[in-house]
């Protein structure tokens, strides 16, 4: 009988060990709970700011392409108009001017007018290619960005790779979007996934 008190008492302090073990585990929990919000909230900030810039330095530097584009094709035009009626010009003074040599002078002028026009003909498809060419740039601009945008999505999705409910959510999210070759609907994911898991 006189064991018994100490054999109770034992079994309290286990009792009580267990009961601070058991919120320990539970503070701990939520400590940890709170962290990957914190992270998840975190990595989601900086994964829509990233895309937004991405976003807002696309529009940017197709809105410039674009308006070189315009300002060039514009500029070969008028150059173009302008030599034509220099060109229309000078041809009707030649016939005006031509008298006794009529057959030749209008001979040597139909020369110097077709000339001119070859030349400007030659100059007008070099500034047409120069415009493909800025269109070719600008296609490059463009397939740069989509690149850029892809690697990005791929660092954003690798940051999340210690946490295995999040990692399931976006494989699964991954199989589901397979046939989809829409990059901008696959970047609405994570934000979704985000939203869940908080």
């Amino acid at each position: 009988m006189s064991n018994q008190p100490s054999g109770i008492n034992t079994a309290l302090e286990r009792v009580r060990q267990f009961s601070s073990a058991v919120t320990d585990c539970a503070e701990r929990e939520i400590a940890i709970e709170s962290d990957l919000r914190l992270r998840t909230a975190r990595a989601k900030r900086v994964y829509e700011e990233a895309l937004s810039d991405l976003d807002t330095l696309h529009k940017g530097k197709l809105a410039e392409a674009q308006s070189n584009l315009h300002n060039h094709t514009e500029r070969a035009n008028a150059i173009h108009e302008s030599r034509k009626a220099r060109i229309e010009e000078a041809y009707s003074n030649a016939l005006s001017k031509s008298s006794d040599s009529l057959e030749t002078e209008r001979g040597r002028k139909i020369s110097e007018v077709q000339a001119k026009t070859l030349e400007a003909k030659r100059k007008k498809e070099n500034e047409l290619s120069e415009a493909k060419k800025t269109q070719t740039e600008i296609d490059n601009i463009l397939s740069n960005h989509i690149n850029e945008f892809k690697s990005l999505r791929k660092r954003i999705l690798a940051s999340f790779r210690g946490f295995p409910f999040l990692c399931r959510k976006l494989k699964n999210q991954t199989v589901n979007k397979d046939n989809n070759n829409s990059y901008q609907d696959e970047a609405l994911d994570l934000p979704e996934i985000c939203k869940d898991i908080g």
